[in-house]
């Protein structure tokens, strides 16, 4: 039976009764239309490297997912921790700031203190790959394997030079690992960054290079890999062993993730997570990370949460054994 809706009142009455259903439905209906504006996703380094090369072109294959431009803002400083710490702190909670997170910014509170706690003050998103860590020498160099270079370590001991990034780092780490497991002794040197590393492993200054950041020089012929810090071989360098394979259990999870502040709304955190598994299979996506031969490791929000709390309790216990916590 139809109602007559002829009458004044009763024609007010469902015309009120429509507009508060409206409302209630508004809420969802807004969060289903997220992202109404261009997103900015922050990125820790310069313009111009390969780390940004790949957020560059991500960025582009994720915002043809959500429909909305995806905006790149370079801000560097603090070996990559500044970007990430600013936007835990000024970002609203909405979803339309995101920054990259390196693994700095899991150790970086075990070394001084900081304006962020790991674990409250970010809304873990997903991982995205990892930097691949790796014992490099100049192609001239005399050193043909790990064993090789392990060998002369224990002739000539504190006299074999590591570079690395700085003091505390992954390649500081791993360094200690390699020490500790072959029962050698090395020269541990440290670098501003990998650039300033690279070049003094080719300008001879330092004899070999245990970090990331090797892709370039060593597809142009310049740089020789020994060993990889990785479960298994790399595609691009089938090769090269792990340093499992010659006998030593270094393995370096490095991931690059991006997060936005605390108490993003899972639904918004939720859509970012499938857009950003959809991008992440992006051909240019994909070309930007084999330049570096860094593999897609995507993984979802709670995933990379779990991994981002357990890298900072291992960075924990590293820089208690390197004597370098802050208690």
């Amino acid at each position: 039976m139809t109602l007559p809706t002829s009458h004044p009142r009763r024609r007010a009455a469902l015309q009120l009764t429509a507009g508060l259903l409206g409302l209630a439905a508004w809420p969802a209906h807004a969060n289903d239309a997220w992202p109404r504006k261009p997103i900015t996703l922050v990125v820790p380094f310069p313009p111009g490297g390969p780390t940004d090369a790949q957020l560059r072109a991500l960025a582009a294959a994720l915002g043809k997912d959500l429909g909305q431009p995806v905006v790149v803002h370079n801000q560097p400083g603090a070996g990559g921790t500044l970007a990430p710490s600013q936007m835990a702190r000024s970002a609203a909670a909405d979803g339309y700031t995101l920054a990259m997170i390196t693994p700095a910014v899991f150790r970086l509170p075990h070394l001084q203190k900081v304006s962020y706690d790991v674990a409250q003050d970010f809304s873990y998103v997903a991982g995205l790959t990892s930097y691949v860590y790796a014992l490099s020498v100049p192609t001239a160099s005399r050193f043909k394997s790990l064993t090789e270079v392990v060998a002369f370590a224990k002739a000539n001991p504190g006299q074999l030079s590591v570079a690395v990034v700085g003091s505390g780092t992954l390649g500081h780490i791993a360094i200690h690992r390699l020490q500790q497991q072959a029962g050698i002794q090395l020269n541990h040197v440290p670098f501003k960054g990998g650039a300033d590393a690279v070049t003094a492993l080719l300008g001879g200054h330092v004899d070999v290079m245990l970090e990331a950041g090797w892709g370039a020089m060593a597809n142009g012929g310049k740089l020789r890999l020994l060993a990889v810090a990785e479960d298994k071989r790399l595609p691009r360098w089938p090769q090269v062993p792990t340093f499992k394979e010659t006998g030593y259990d270094i393995v370096v999870r490095s991931t690059i993730g991006l997060a936005g502040p605390r108490n993003l709304p899972e639904a918004v955190v939720s859509r970012l997570e499938q857009a950003l598994r959809l991008a992440t299979q992006d051909a240019a996506y994909a070309r930007a990370l084999d330049i570096e031969s860094m593999p897609n490791r995507f993984e979802g929000s709670q995933a990379y949460r779990q991994y981002a709390l357990a890298q900072h309790e291992s960075d924990r216990r590293s820089m208690r054994e390197l004597g370098l916590a802050m208690e």
